[in-house]
């Protein structure tokens, strides 16, 4: 089934249009974790309806500004993978409660950290981040 959706997804990149049960069928697979993937395609953007995304132990190492678009996401999970940066567009995540980066090689966080007025829990044991902007007060 995981090999189904990462084909869809790619389909959609290049233009093609889902039907409603192909799309219903992506917003219930949520959990990248443990496969062999190294790069998430900018249509995750379609599915603004998705609430879980984990993606930790993988081989993810960025993600696509179309993330953002993720409005109702409220669980990212990226522990354990290879994500280096995040995308500034990781703010428009505003109903985002939890966010894990623990053990990622990620140095930094963008200042739209600080749009994420509902997020409770934020992870950053073992990575690199030795500052935090200064909107993560907000």
């Amino acid at each position: 089934m995981y090999d189904e959706v990462m084909d869809l997804l790619h389909k959609i990149d290049g233009g093609y249009e889902p039907s409603d049960e192909e799309r219903t069928a992506l917003l219930k697979i949520e959990n990248f974790s443990s496969h062999s993937v190294e790069s998430i395609p900018a249509s995750i953007g379609e599915l603004t309806n998705l609430r879980h995304l984990d993606m930790s132990n993988s081989d993810i190492s960025d993600l696509p500004a179309s993330i953002g678009e993720l409005t109702n996401l409220r669980h990212l999970d990226m522990s354990n993978s290879n994500i280096s940066d995040l995308p500034a567009s990781i703010g428009n995540l505003t109903n985002l409660r939890t966010l894990f980066l623990r053990d990622t090689p990620i140095r930094r966080l963008p200042e739209s950290i600080g749009n994420l007025k509902c997020l409770q829990s934020l992870n950053l044991s073992a990575s690199m981040i030795s500052e935090l902007p200064e909107s993560i007060v907000n």
